[in-house]
């Protein structure tokens, strides 16, 4: 044993010779996982399924339309349910281990704590790396056609009014922005609209405005700029009108079911729109922040479980209702710290990629600190 902890420990290719305790400690993980993981999805779908009760059995919705809804659901619930499953599954893995004295006699025989936890540590990387890869490519794909099914739905009963932050794509190739559309009024407040290969040539034309009304396909803008962009994106020509008229291919109510909200577009599509509303001058600030949080809550996984660690090693003796205590404690600062450091960044307060960031580096710098006393001690 003695040998095979040296061997682990004193070499710069340690990562690289896998030992037994390696493999022993992924699969003990990987149970208590697995079962969390897949009751936590089952809360967050029986939450779902009080409201999609109310559409199948209230407003009459055939269950074909409401199976398929939950089922473009089911990709983001599988997202949020990864990082809770991997805290509990390390905080109890950890505490069982430490308290059966199974860790004591590892450390004895030479094992350092960072590479006790290695293989641990790797599975928290990856688990994280799944979710950044779903997240990006599976969940805003599914948020979109789950989104266009209820705004179908709201269409056909009682839409809000009142909308904001209002994206979409016509059919004729031109982005849209309206930062607040009152489809009571038929009135929007500061458009943004981006034609490709229209107006000079094949060089794209942005128009912005600071409001503006609606019937049907016909659109009135009032106050804005007219700008003609070159091959580079330079602006070639610039005009300012207190009005004009111009056609929108498709009415209003079939663009909204195109919209796209930051949660139904991936990074490529945000940079993207990020991209073209800053050269209309639009804050982006929101979209920067949501931007970064599509990096930085994936890895949530990974911190949760370096933030478990230590918790469980530091109270080891500890009766096992303070260990669930403890989990939620830490899953709840963290869900509550990411929307008041985003507020802080749309604000102006912070910078969006530190809005975005400021949760994450907390706990990492936290955790290692106390995993860094705890191997000293």
């Amino acid at each position: 044993m003695a040998d095979v902890a040296r061997r682990a420990n004193g070499a710069w290719w340690w990562p690289l010779r896998p030992i037994l305790f390696d493999t022993y400690l992924l699969r003990a993980f990987a149970g208590p996982f697995l079962l969390l993981e897949g009751a936590t999805l089952f809360l967050l779908v029986s939450g779902a399924l009080f409201d999609l009760a109310d559409l199948l059995l209230v407003k009459r919705t055939p269950a074909a339309t409401v199976g398929r809804l939950l089922l473009y659901e089911s990709p983001l619930a599988v997202v949020q349910a990864l990082p809770l499953a991997t805290l509990f599954a390390g905080l109890f893995l950890v505490w069982r281990w430490q308290k059966d004295g199974e860790l004591v006699m590892m450390r004895v025989a030479g094992l350092s704590l960072q590479r006790l936890f290695l293989p641990l540590a790797c599975a928290g990387l990856a688990i994280s790396a799944a979710s950044f890869l779903l997240s990006d490519r599976v969940v805003p794909e599914a948020n979109h056609r789950a989104q266009n099914i209820l705004r179908q739905l709201y269409f056909s009963d009682a839409m809000p009014d009142l909308q904001q932050d209002v994206f979409f794509r016509t059919p004729d190739n031109t982005f849209v922005y309206i930062r607040q559309l009152d489809r009571a009024r038929n009135s929007l407040q500061d458009v943004m609209l981006y034609q490709i290969g229209q107006g000079s040539g094949p060089y794209p034309v942005m128009i912005t405005a600071r409001r503006g009304t609606f019937a049907g396909q016909r659109w009135s803008l009032e106050d804005g700029v007219r700008r003609t962009l070159d091959a580079r994106g330079f602006v070639q020509q610039e005009v300012a009108f207190s009005h004009m008229t111009l056609r929108v291919s498709g009415g209003i109510q079939e663009l909204l079911g195109s919209q796209k909200t930051t949660a139904e577009m991936s990074m490529a599509e945000l940079a993207r729109n990020i991209r073209l509303f800053s050269k209309a001058g639009i804050d982006v600030a929101a979209l920067s922040v949501d931007y970064y949080l599509k990096v930085s809550q994936p890895l949530a996984s990974f911190l949760f479980l370096l933030a478990a660690i230590p918790v469980a090693l530091f109270r080891a003796r500890a009766p096992s209702p303070w260990l669930l205590g403890a989990g939620v404690a830490l899953a709840l600062s963290y869900y509550v710290n990411v929307p008041f450091s985003r507020s802080l960044a749309v604000k102006g307060i912070l910078s969006p990629f530190a809005g975005a960031w400021l949760p994450s580096l907390i706990y990492a710098v936290l955790g290692g600190l106390v995993f860094w006393r705890l191997e000293r001690t």
